[in-house]
C-alpha cells in the first residue's frame, strides 16, 4: 500500500524557518519602494495572512493590468526573484542530519501516524482500517509493503536533509521490518521528495490554481500566472508524479498545509481518491498548537469541522459539478467523503515531522 504525505509551509515554519507570508512581507515589501510595480503597491496597502491570500490576490489584480500583459508578468516576476532571493537566505539555515538521525525522523513518524488523531471516534476509524489495508495489500500482492511519498508544496530541501530516502542508500532500497503501527508490514524508504511547485534551485512555481482565479478576461493571463501552466512550460515532473502518488494511496496525509484556493488541484486529487477507493482514508492537520485539553467532545467537534472547510468549500463550488456528481452517487454521499477524513494535531511535542531535529534521547523517550 501507499501513504502520500503532503507537506505545506507550517512545516517549514515549525522547524524553525522564517518563511510565513508575514516573514517575507515585513523583510521585502514593506521596506521596498518600487512605486511602479501595481503588486507591490496592493500588498503595501493591504493586509494578507498567508501564501495563498497572496497567490489569490495576483488572480484579483490583474484586473487593473487591463490589456497590459508584459506589465503583469513583469511586475509579477520582480515580485517572484525579491521571494526567491528571500527564500535562499532562510535555505542556507538547514542543517543536514546524519544518517541514522534521518533514518530515526523517518521511521518515528511512519510508526506514529495515528498518534495525532484527536477524537476517539477518529482513533478507532483508523484502526479498522489497518487490517483492511493488511488484507488488501496481501490478496493483490502477496505480501504487505508499505511505500511512504513525501510531496512539499515548498521550495526548499528540508525534508531531503532530515529525512532519510533512497538518495542516502547507495546500496539500494533501505526496508525496515519492525513496524509498530503497521506490525507485519515491510516499511520502504521513500525514493525521493517530490516538489511539485519547484525548488529555490530550479523552476520556482507561484501563482494561481486555475484561469477561473483571474479577474481579466484576456487568456493571455493565464500563461504567466496559473501554476499548470507555467509547469508546463518548465522541466518538472514532479507535478505529475505527485498526482500520480495521491491516486495510487491508501492513506494521504497533509500537514502543514492551508489548502486555500489556489491549492484546488489537490483538493480535488484527494476527492477523487477519496471517491475512487473506498480503502482510502485522509489525516489533516489542524494547526492547532494549543496543547491543553479541549474543554469539551462538541468544542473539539466544531473545531474539526472548521478543518474540513477547504473540502466543503471545493464540493460547494459550482465550477465542480462533475466531482459533486460523482460524490453524490456513492453511498453517504459527501458525508461519507468528510467521514474518511480525519484531523490530527501534528504539534513539535508529538512528531517528528515538525521536529527533524528530534534527538536520539526524544525519539526513545516517546517511543517508550
Amino acid at each position: 500500500m501507499d501513504i502520500s504525505v503532503l507537506i505545506g509551509n507550517g512545516v517549514d515554519i515549525s522547524n524553525g524557518l522564517e518563511t510565513s507570508y508575514k516573514n517575507f512581507f515585513d523583510s521585502k515589501i514593506k521596506s521596498n519602494n518600487k512605486p511602479n510595480n501595481l503588486m507591490y503597491d496592493y500588498f503595501k496597502k493591504n493586509d494578507e495572512s498567508h501564501w495563498s491570500d497572496m497567490e489569490k490576490s495576483i488572480g484579483d489584480l490583474s484586473s487593473c493590468y487591463k490589456d497590459e500583459v508584459s506589465k503583469f508578468e513583469t511586475d509579477k516576476e520582480e515580485l517572484q526573484n525579491d521571494l526567491l532571493e528571500y527564500l535562499q537566505c532562510q535555505h542556507t539555515q538547514i542543517t543536514e542530519n546524519d544518517i541514522e538521525t534521518k533514518k530515526r525522523n523517518l521511521f518515528f513518524f511512519i510508526n506514529n501516524l495515528n498518534g495525532h488523531i484527536t477524537t476517539n471516534e477518529d482513533q478507532q476509524k483508523f484502526g479498522s482500517f489497518v487490517p483492511r489495508w493488511e488484507i488488501n495489500d496481501k490478496k493483490n500482492a502477496g505480501d504487505w509493503t508499505v511505500q511512504v511519498n513525501f510531496i512539499t508544496l515548498n521550495y526548499t530541501d528540508l525534508l531531503e536533509k532530515k529525512l532519510y530516502t533512497q538518495n542516502d542508500n547507495s546500496g539500494g532500497t533501505f526496508v525496515e521490518d519492525t513496524s509498530h503501527l503497521f506490525t507485519r508490514a515491510k516499511i520502504m524508504t521513500p525514493d525521493t521528495v517530490l516538489h511539485p511547485h519547484g525548488t529555490i534551485e530550479k523552476y520556482m512555481v507561484f501563482g494561481l490554481d486555475n484561469p477561473s482565479q483571474l479577474k481579466n478576461s484576456n487568456k493571455k493571463f493565464a500563461e504567466y500566472s496559473v501554476k499548470g501552466k507555467l509547469i508546463s512550460k518548465s522541466e518538472l515532473n514532479d507535478y505529475e508524479e505527485a498526482s500520480e502518488d495521491i491516486a495510487m494511496s491508501n492513506l494521504i496525509l497533509v500537514i502543514g498545509a492551508s489548502l486555500g484556493e489556489t491549492d484546488d488541484h489537490w483538493i480535488e486529487e484527494i476527492i477523487m481518491q477519496l471517491i475512487n477507493n473506498p480503502l482510502s482514508l485522509v489525516i489533516i492537520d489542524s494547526f492547532n498548537n494549543d496543547n491543553s485539553p479541549k474543554k469539551s467532545i462538541l468544542q473539539t467537534g466544531k473545531y474539526n469541522a472548521t478543518v474540513k472547510e477547504p473540502f466543503k468549500r471545493y464540493f460547494n463550488n459550482a465550477n465542480h459539478q462533475s466531482i459533486r456528481d460523482m460524490v453524490q452517487e456513492l453511498e453517504g454521499g459527501f458525508d461519507g467523503i468528510l467521514e474518511r477524513i480525519l484531523v490530527g494535531n501534528f504539534t513539535k511535542e508529538t512528531s517528528s515531522i515538525v521536529n527533524l531535529n528530534f534527538s536520539k534521547q526524544d525519539t526513545e523517550k516517546k517511543t517508550s
